[in-house]
């Protein structure tokens, strides 16, 4: 029987280095859609996300996102949608409704917040099931590789052959 590894991989941002857990190869790259732009959830709650940018503003010593400003200044709660588990939906002010894209990406890509550059790299497979891109080249791919793999792996992992060594 073959151990589990996970894997691990790094995407470099402005912000620093994220790790990811690696479900989703960084080599899947996004086919700027911005299907994900018009209606995503963030990791905290919409009064998380305001007192972080007061401790911010003030200098207190406090943990907070190192992106809290450009979250601040680009990320705007949509008021009549609400996600399953009761969180905020936000979409970006930067998102071009017309052109369906994104204007910082080729132009500031220093100003995209740390969730744009993250996304989906640092899903975990209950979130990429959970929501859905309709179209997205990136979100199709990912699912599209985390199944492979796991077919992959139940082949392996039943394949009498390999039993015999």
């Amino acid at each position: 029987m073959q151990a589990i590894v996970k894997l691990m991989d790094w995407i470099e941002t402005p912000w620093g280095r994220i790790e990811t857990p690696g479900l989703i190869p960084t080599w899947i790259a996004c086919g700027r859609c911005g299907r994900c732009c018009r209606g995503f959830v963030l990791g905290y709650r919409e009064e998380e996300l305001e007192t972080f940018y007061r401790w911010r503003k003030t200098g207190a010593p406090y943990s907070y996102p190192k992106d809290i400003e450009a979250i601040h200044d680009l990320f705007v709660k949509i008021p009549e949608k609400i996600a399953a588990d009761g969180q905020s939906i936000y979409t970006c002010k930067a998102f071009d409704e017309s052109s369906g894209g994104c204007p910082l990406f080729a132009d500031k890509p220093e100003q995209r917040p740390i969730a744009c550059w993250a996304f989906p790299y640092i899903a975990d497979i209950e979130d990429l099931f959970a929501f859905s891109y309709p179209g997205c080249r990136i979100f199709q791919k990912s699912l599209l590789y985390i199944m492979e793999r796991m077919l992959q792996n139940f082949m392996e992992a039943f394949d009498p052959i390999a039993d015999r060594d």
